[in-house]
Order: C-alpha cells, then sequence, then structure tokens
C-alpha cells in the first residue's frame, strides 16, 4: 500500500475534530477560517505585527529600554495603524494566496506525471533481458507526491 492510499484512508475514517469555540460561533450565524500552520504570509495580522516590532526596534524611538518604555511604543504604534495599513497587508495577503493558488495548478500537473522505476533495468539489458510482471512493476514503482498546504 502507498503512502498516498493510506493517506486517503486515514482521512476517510478519521473522525472529524469539533472544538467548542466552533459550535459557539456558529450559534451566531459565523465561521471560523483557520489558516495553513507554518503560514505567516496568509495571515495580515503577521505583517501588521511586523510593522509594530520594527518600530519598537528602531534606536531613534526605544531610547528607555524598559518593559514600561516598550508597552507605551507598542500602544503609539497600534494608535496610529489605521484602515489603509490594514487594507495593504490584506491585498497583499490576496496576491500571496493568488500565487499559491496558481503554482498549485502548475504542480498538481505537474505530480500527476512523475512515476519513478525503482526495479528498473540498466541502460546496458535489454528489454527481453529483464522482463518483469505488471504486479512486479507496480511494487517497484514509487509515487512521489506534493501535498498541498
Amino acid at each position: 500500500m502507498f503512502k498516498s492510499e493510506l493517506f486517503e484512508l486515514i482521512q476517510k475514517y478519521k473522525p472529524p475534530t469539533i472544538f467548542c469555540l466552533d459550535e459557539i460561533v456558529k450559534n451566531q450565524g459565523h465561521s471560523i477560517l483557520r489558516l495553513p500552520p507554518y503560514h505567516p504570509d496568509l495571515n495580515a495580522i503577521e505583517l501588521i505585527w511586523s510593522q509594530i516590532k520594527g518600530y519598537v526596534a528602531q534606536a531613534q524611538h526605544n531610547t528607555e529600554f524598559t518593559m514600561k518604555g516598550v508597552l507605551s511604543l507598542v500602544e503609539r504604534k497600534v494608535s496610529q495603524i489605521g484602515a489603509v495599513e490594514w487594507k495593504k497587508c490584506c491585498e497583499h495577503v490576496i496576491n500571496i494566496e493568488n500565487q499559491y493558488l496558481e503554482r498549485e495548478s502548475i504542480i498538481d500537473d505537474f505530480h500527476d506525471n512523475i512515476i519513478i522505476n525503482v526495479g528498473g533495468s540498466d541502460s546496458d539489458e535489454s528489454e527481453d533481458e529483464h522482463s518483469t510482471t505488471d504486479e512486479e512493476q507496480e511494487e517497484n514503482i514509487v509515487h512521489l507526491g506534493i501535498v498541498p498546504l
């Protein structure tokens, strides 16, 4: 059995994870959009947080080097971030999403054509010298899978 087949079986029979927060939000007529792990580039708040950290890190702003001073700088920068900055960050994330979607179709097309025969013959051998049954060939084929994120 291939890993991809095993993964399909796991997905088919694994019970869905239900979170209390999902139920609370659903009862209010909303839903939660979960972002993929390890992709801060798909989360606009990460871009905003980066701006805040950059502001606090600048020597011209941070002269006290105390927690109280840092908190004050964070509050100052947060108050300066408005709808325009949020819109820019959200548009940037949408552009990144579109790039991923564009690449995904290319990867899917490529993925469907990747098969490596690990039990194949050397280039010196002829087809007649090394013939295998269909079952043997199937056992020797490795499918390389790219799992979309």
